[in-house]
């Protein structure tokens, strides 16, 4: 396929490189060309038929129309057939009926916190937490009103879809919470699992009346069900993991541990890095059978997320060393390796010959520390796709499956991300997520600097690399609608050829630049909606005085700056999260922190990634921009990322 000049259009897992779902787009495009659903004329405007309350399927009747009636055989036919017909006529029927419901479920799928619905698995209690940082241990990120351009949407919303709305603000924080374990556990700690599946609470999202029959029809599933529709059925490996986990924590198995850390000190990279290293290191645990845990000691990730089913939190307290999981014994020695912003073929190696092949099983506590997202590329590995398959990994959800078995987001992050993906789950609104990447340098406003000093600021690195802010307002005055001008004209693009002419254009805009959100806000102030959250690097930070003088540790940081980096980071992991609730995704080429959420909503042909204008960057040759040229939005299926 001939590649567009001066951009490259990705797909989120594209069909040419594993087979994937596309009916949801198709079926949009036909109820627009129509002008409108097309099942309208067989079945009318359904309204919801309740299940009993103990059902956790969807009823029949929001799904009937899956059958035609044509297909159907009428009574009297029946009658005037001979009795054994009748009755095979009879079974073929209920067969196919069988079949399209298992198809229908499939499709769809169910958290993998359907596993968790049970007692759930109890965490470690009676620790004692006195010598612990009282700044991490009580740490809450506060709740925070969305932005004046998500409000001024909402304000405008029709009786029926603001009380749609009301109804997801309502449930979803409910059963979406998880669990605080490790250094966030309550001084009571709860057994690991999901919050309680809201089964039809409230009014559900009535009748369907406009906009997307899809997804209406997923809203009436989470009516029914009480949960969120997930892309990733319960995998073989989900229950069989969990159980392995919990055995090994509480030592009725012998210790195998896979520990992913971000050592102190070192450059893990932003958020997204670190998230795209746990999930590799997730799934080399359950290929190998290793717990996983869990340890940045810069910032204690349970301070981020909570937990659903395992419990993956640190195996020390930060201070004391005291063990988080005292039934957990060490045999041997723990042994280190890393892979940090490795070249691929050095990365294909590290995980496919040292990780799954010569340490297997010896040692039996093993330190991985790493960056960098191998789910994908893994199935290229002859030696570890088969095994992958066999606990029914599969491309399109691998990603979608372990981020819902893995954790959730804290409630006050999550209460935030309901007032959006509230907004952005209403049938009459399309939304499109920008995100646009100008780099760290704009988020801050300033120009960094290497040299050879003392200063306040500074990336984890040697004393000889350190990093001075100095203020550059005029560097991110440069980042403009027009500068950025690709990624609108591709959003409108996309809209024309998607959303239907009943649905409410939104574009959803996520970049470092606060000169360009302010921009778009002039522009599109009928579209574009932002959070307006304040983000920080986890390894872009203040040194306490003593350390700035050469006394103490040079990775100390002051109270204050701690209280910053967290509520920075929760920004951003909960700007980020938001990007995987939109209909469409139109992202910056190179940007961990715009693939991942694609990933984890696991769903192919939904996604373009653009590459801007005036790019620095050192791409790949294959990727080499050649001159201007056109931007060929339609086209989704170029080439795929490879994480």
């Amino acid at each position: 396929m001939q590649k567009q000049q001066h951009t490259i259009n990705v797909p989120l897992l594209s069909s040419s490189y594993r087979s994937g779902s596309t009916e949801t787009l198709g079926l949009d495009k036909l109820e627009r060309e129509l002008g409108h659903d097309p099942y309208d004329d067989r079945i009318g405007h359904p309204s919801p038929s309740p299940s009993s309350s103990g059902s956790r399927r969807p009823s029949w009747d929001s799904r009937r129309s899956i059958i035609p009636d044509r297909w159907l055989p009428h009574l009297s036919t029946l009658g005037r057939l001979r009795p054994h017909v009748a009755l095979a006529v009879v079974l073929v029927v209920l067969f196919l009926m069988l079949l399209v419901a298992l198809s229908t479920a499939r499709h769809h799928g169910y958290l993998a916190s359907g596993l968790s619905d049970g007692a759930g698995y109890d965490q470690a209690s009676g620790l004692d937490w006195s010598a612990e940082d009282p700044v991490l241990r009580n740490y809450d990120w506060q709740k925070k009103r969305p932005h004046d351009s998500l409000t001024r949407m909402v304000d405008a919303l029709t009786k029926a879809e603001a009380s749609t709305r009301e109804w997801l603000l309502i449930t979803r924080p409910v059963s979406q919470v998880g669990t605080p374990i490790g250094v966030a556990q309550s001084p009571a700690p709860s057994p690991i699992r999901a919050g309680p599946a809201t089964v039809q609470v409230g009014a559900g999202p009535g009748p369907y009346r406009r906009g997307s029959r899809v997804k209406w029809a997923a809203l009436q599933e989470e009516w029914e069900t009480g949960r969120q529709p997930s892309h990733c059925q319960n995998a073989p490996w989900m229950e069989d993991y969990a159980k392995l986990h919990h055995d090994i924590i509480n030592g009725k198995r012998p210790s195998k541990v896979l520990e992913v850390m971000c050592r102190k000190g070192v450059q893990c990279g932003g958020s997204s890095d670190r998230l795209l290293g746990i999930f590799s290191s997730l799934l080399y645990a359950v290929l190998t059978d290793r717990a996983l845990l869990i340890t940045w000691e810069d910032l204690p990730f349970e301070l981020f997320f909570d937990s659903v089913i395992i419990d993956w939190a640190q195996p020390e307290m930060p201070n004391s060393h005291r063990s988080i999981h005292p039934k957990l014994a060490l045999k041997g020695e723990k042994q280190f390796i890393s892979s940090i912003t490795p070249p691929r073929a050095d990365l294909d190696r590290f995980f496919s010959q040292d990780v799954f092949e010569e340490k297997r099983n010896e040692p039996s506590w093993l330190q991985l520390m790493t960056n960098r997202g191998v789910t994908l590329r893994s199935f290229n590995y002859p030696n570890v796709a088969q095994a992958m398959r066999e606990r029914g990994f599969d491309p399109t959800t691998a990603y979608a499956c372990m981020s819902d078995f893995l954790f959730r987001p804290k409630p006050n992050p999550l209460r935030f991300i309901a007032e959006y993906s509230s907004f952005f789950s209403l049938p009459t609104v399309y939304s499109i997520a920008i995100q646009i990447r100008t780099g760290d340098d704009a988020m801050v406003s300033s120009v960094i600097q290497t040299v050879r000093a003392s200063p306040l600021f500074f990336v984890n690195e040697p004393p000889t690399s350190i990093l001075i802010h100095q203020t550059d307002p005029q560097r991110d005055s440069l980042n403009t609608v027009q500068r950025h001008s690709n990624f609108f004209k591709c959003a409108a693009t996309i809209a024309k050829r998607y959303a239907r002419k009943d649905q409410k254009v939104i574009y959803y805009l996520v970049t470092d630049s606060h000169t360009l959100e302010e921009d778009a806000l002039r522009h599109f102030s009928d579209r574009v909606v932002i959070t307006g959250l304040s983000r920080s690097h986890p390894e872009i930070h203040q040194k306490t005085e003593s350390a700035a003088k050469g006394q103490g540790s040079m990775y100390d940081v002051p109270e204050h700056e701690k209280k910053r980096l967290l509520d920075g980071t929760t920004d951003a992991l909960t700007e980020n999260w938001i990007i995987g609730k939109t209909d469409f995704q139109i992202l910056s080429f190179a940007s961990g922190f715009g693939k991942l959420p694609v990933f984890m909503k696991g769903l192919d042909n939904q996604t373009i990634s653009l590459v801007a204008h005036d790019s620095d960057k050192n791409f790949p040759v294959e990727f080499a921009l050649t001159g201007p040229g056109e931007q060929d939005c339609a086209n989704l299926d170029s080439c795929v990322f490879e994480v």
